[in-house]
């Protein structure tokens, strides 16, 4: 694979992130087809993070995750088409197939021999795609409140969002879709409707006002595109190709979620080596509602990884 640097933005300037300072490394690569954003936090064993969606992008990870940051490099990416990645890619190169060859490119640009892969949520569903695909490019993975491996629990998961959605919500929903913000495509609108709908994630449904949502000014268009990837999302089953996984995995999965915890338990007995880590009083988003236990858990399983030495 063919992998460019197009834009090379070094940040010697330091980034203060709780209380310590360290490098930031930002840079927008030809990757795959497209240009792709970057950005690195931090120093030590790499970790690549795969953020949810589709459609959203890396900004939503911060700056919680970034506690990670005093002790690994952090590397993020907006996905094919999100965030500050290219717009203006071909509708039919947004599949399944390039997303996952996507994560590829990203190993070598950053010229990881095996990676740490993390993905949270539809990142998480990539992350067990690319496992599936690439096993031997992989050191470990790490699955946070990951998309189910298989189509059968679509359903589940959307009667129980259904279910928990309390009527208020709803109409507020309906309010903020009939509004003349929504109507003019607005940045404003879109993390209104955004966090109304993330609302029924969390556990403390306060916590949702902490979630950061960054949208640019052309996402309508951006999120139009990944009608294309859709088809390839039909029907799925991952489990028979996650059996032949052999790296260490850790699946943090939480009580609150509305994902069926069968998944997760599914995607534990498939992966050789993984844990399983079950959170309480916490949904979709660990790393902001529970976040001393979560990171723990994180940094638990990377230093016990074989060969790794804590820096």
């Amino acid at each position: 694979m063919r992998i460019n640097v197009l834009v090379l933005v070094c940040l010697t300037m330091a980034a203060r992130v709780l209380g310590q300072t360290m490098p930031v490394e930002e840079k927008m690569l030809q990757i795959n087809g497209t240009e792709l954003f970057t950005k690195s936090i931090g120093q030590g064993e790499p970790i690549v993070f795969l953020h949810g969606g589709p459609g959203m992008d890396h900004t939503y990870f911060l700056p919680q995750m970034a506690e990670l940051a005093k002790d690994y490099r952090l590397i993020f990416f907006d996905q094919r088409t999100s965030g500050r990645s290219a717009a203006d890619v071909n509708e039919a190169s947004v599949t399944l197939d390039n997303f996952v060859e996507d994560i590829e490119g990203i190993r070598a640009a950053f010229d990881l021999d095996k990676m740490n892969l993390a993905g949270h949520s539809w990142g998480g569903f990539l992350a067990m795609a690319y496992a599936v695909k690439h096993p031997d490019k992989l050191n470990s993975i790490m699955l946070f409140n990951a998309t189910p491996p298989s189509s059968e629990y679509q359903a589940e998961m959307s009667q129980s969002v259904s279910e928990k959605t309390p009527a208020e919500d709803v109409v507020a929903r309906r309010r903020i879709l009939q509004s003349d913000a929504y109507r003019r495509q607005q940045s404003s609108a879109f993390e209104a409707l955004y966090r109304n709908t993330f609302r029924v994630s969390f556990y403390d449904k306060a916590q949702v006002e902490n979630l950061t949502l960054t949208f640019p000014s052309d996402f309508a268009a951006r999120n139009a595109r990944l009608r294309h990837l859709y088809g390839d999302l039909d029907s799925f089953n991952l489990l028979a190709g996650l059996k032949k996984v052999t790296c260490p995995a850790l699946i943090v999965h939480s009580e609150n979620d509305n994902i069926p915890i069968q998944a997760p338990e599914a995607i534990h007995a498939a992966l050789a080596k993984s844990e399983f880590f079950l959170m309480e009083a916490s949904g979709h988003f660990p790393f902001i509602e529970s976040q001393d236990e979560f990171f723990k858990g994180v940094r638990d399983f990377m230093n016990g990884l074989p060969g790794f030495s804590q820096r």
